[in-house]
């Protein structure tokens, strides 16, 4: 990064990770314990490519944002017209330094105005079936190796708690994206989408290039400036 003349922006902590995300010009970094992980891009090369490590091409040298979804992706803004997804490597998961190369991929997605703020929202947690909250209770005096084991009765949930992760930290694959362009903000679902599947983004509130400011629900809120 010698001869970079930029600002550290948008810095990010992710979980999944447990490592702390910055960009700076045209690339994006990590920080984990002491050293400082090149992640995607080039600093001082701009332009819009897809592919892994400094084969990427990123445009976000004016980002103030990335999102992270806990379970090994991160996205962001990319020349204010596309989001991005940075799919992590497996060997950097808990804080992990052994060397791997993060994929940048562009999601399918035509947004209707420049996008300026961006933020990962988790899918809403599946209430528990009364089987097995049943189960759990009856299993309470169960002992913590065949917790581990997963023998007791709480099913798939309870035995991924025990060993330290959830389905989702495994790879991610749910939750929505939530972005703002001047005037209207849109949620973005992540699931089911696959490799090539185009993003259907659904008005969240607000209204395309109408530049007031009122409170109200859905398309009859309005905003000046997001």
């Amino acid at each position: 990064m010698v001869g970079v003349h930029a600002a550290l922006r948008a810095a990010l902590y992710d979980a999944w990770s447990a490592s702390v995300y910055v960009s700076l010009g045209n690339a994006i970094l990590r920080l984990v314990e002491s050293q400082v992980v090149h992640v995607a891009g080039n600093a001082s090369a701009g332009e819009s490519a897809d592919g892994t490590g400094d084969v990427a091409r990123l445009e976000c040298r004016f980002q103030t944002q990335l999102a992270s979804d806990n379970a090994g992706r991160l996205f962001f803004i990319d020349s204010a017209l596309r989001i991005r997804k940075v799919q992590l490597p497996a060997a950097w998961r808990a804080g992990g330094t052994q060397w791997g190369k993060a994929w940048v991929r562009t999601l399918r997605l035509t947004a209707p105005g420049e996008i300026y703020s961006l933020a990962y929202v988790p899918p809403s947690p599946q209430p528990e079936r009364p089987e097995q909250a049943a189960a759990a209770a009856n299993g309470a005096s169960t002992s913590a190796g065949d917790a581990v084991a997963g023998r007791v009765g709480g099913g798939g949930k309870w035995r991924e708690h025990q060993r330290g992760g959830s389905v989702a930290g495994r790879g991610g694959g749910g939750g929505m994206l939530v972005y703002g362009t001047e005037t209207a903000l849109y949620k973005l679902p992540l699931a089911g989408t696959g490799a090539t599947g185009r993003l259907q983004p659904q008005l969240l509130a607000g209204q395309e290039g109408t530049h007031a400011c009122a409170d109200g629900s859905g398309a009859q809120a309005r905003f000046n400036k997001i």
